[in-house]
């Protein structure tokens, strides 16, 4: 996307791969106020680390995994200084490691990734919102500084390079 600052990093450690099932706009459920999002296989109890400084205001981890159902996902969500919210969904049962009103730092650890909710197999949803709201959140197009190109598209693998300094 031209013009896209990439203010984010991938959501899981540098250093590891992980292949991408569904990005944006992708046909089987990022479409409408979804369209911006990222979906990365990986197994369950990968650690997820925060794309972005900010502060915890979201934790659910109390759902188990494998429900298959839609309201069961166990997620963090943090939002940063321009009021934008990044937002991990699917994640383990009792797999968050931080707590609401945590400030965290771009790769600071902040989850297990799991299989919670609507899921069909082990995965990160990973998005970016600009406002969330009784009928949920709209995303936003989101790109990061350590993945090559910066909006990973089609499927495949997708690695976390070293982050450089924003």
């Amino acid at each position: 996307m031209p013009g896209l600052v990439a203010l984010y990093i991938l959501p899981f450690p540098a250093g590891e791969t992980h292949s991408l099932t569904q990005g944006n706009c992708g046909a089987e459920s990022h479409s409408g106020r979804f369209r911006y999002a990222f979906d990365f296989r990986m197994p369950p109890g990968t650690s997820i680390v925060a794309a972005r400084g900010g502060t915890v205001v979201v934790v659910r981890d109390d759902r188990p995994d494998d429900t298959g159902r839609v309201g069961d996902e166990n997620l963090v969500m943090i939002e940063h200084p321009d009021g934008h919210l990044s937002r991990y969904i699917h994640l383990a049962s009792h797999g968050a490691r931080v707590v609401e009103g945590d400030r965290v730092a771009a790769g600071d650890t902040i989850a297990l990734s799991g299989n919670s909710g609507r899921s069909a197999f082990p995965h990160l949803h990973f998005d970016v919102a600009d406002r969330c709201g009784r009928d949920g959140c709209r995303t936003i197009p989101a790109a990061f500084r350590n993945a090559d190109p910066p909006v990973p598209i089609g499927r495949g693998p997708v690695e976390a390079r070293s982050p450089e300094a924003p």
